[in-house]
C-alpha cells in the first residue's frame, strides 16, 4: 500500500508538471479589427492602447489621466506564435508600480471600453491609439513644446532634411 501511494503521488506530480509546460494562457492576444488589421488585447479581449506622450518609454499618465486610462500590467507575457514575446517588457513607474510595454510603449486600458473588442478610446484627444499588428513603423508622439511629431516604432524622433 505504501508503494502504491508513492507511485500515485509521483504520477500526480508528473501530470501537474506536464500540464504547466503544455499550456500557458496567453496574456496578450491579437484581435481582428473591422478594418482587417489586428490589434493588441489582454487575455480577456480588452483593447490595449498607447499614449503619444509616452514616446521615451516612460509613462507620463498619472492622477486623473490614470483613472481614465488604467495601467496594463502582467508579470509574465505569453503571446500567440505570430507575436514575439520579446517585443514586450516592463517599466517601473514613478509611483513604484509596474507597467507592461510593447516595443517600449507603456500599455493602457480605456475606462469606457466595457466589453471585449471595444475600441472607443481610439483617437481620443488625438493622443490615444490602439496598437495595430503588425506593429506601426511610424507613430505619432506629442510634446508640450513641439505638439504632434513623428517617431519610429521604437519612439525615436524622425527628422527630414528640406534641401
Amino acid at each position: 500500500m505504501r508503494q502504491f501511494k508513492r507511485i500515485l503521488l509521483s504520477l500526480l506530480v508528473l501530470v501537474g508538471s506536464a500540464a504547466t509546460v503544455v499550456a500557458q494562457e496567453e496574456t496578450i492576444k491579437v484581435r481582428a479589427g473591422p478594418d482587417g488589421h489586428g490589434f493588441l488585447t489582454d487575455a480577456r479581449g480588452m483593447t490595449l492602447y498607447y499614449y503619444t506622450k509616452d514616446a521615451h518609454g516612460e509613462s507620463v499618465c498619472y492622477g486623473n489621466c490614470e483613472k481614465a486610462w488604467p495601467v496594463f500590467y502582467t508579470p509574465t507575457v505569453a503571446t500567440p506564435p505570430t507575436l514575439p514575446a520579446s517585443e514586450f517588457g516592463t517599466i517601473t513607474r514613478t509611483d513604484g508600480s509596474k507597467q507592461t510595454t510593447y516595443r517600449g510603449w507603456p500599455l493602457y486600458y480605456w475606462q469606457r471600453d466595457v466589453k471585449p473588442g471595444d475600441v472607443t478610446g481610439e483617437g481620443v484627444g488625438k493622443v490615444w491609439y490602439i496598437l495595430k499588428v503588425p506593429a506601426y513603423t511610424v507613430m505619432i508622439s506629442t510634446s508640450d513644446t513641439l505638439g504632434n511629431y513623428l517617431v519610429d516604432g521604437e519612439g525615436r524622433t524622425l527628422y527630414w532634411y528640406t534641401r
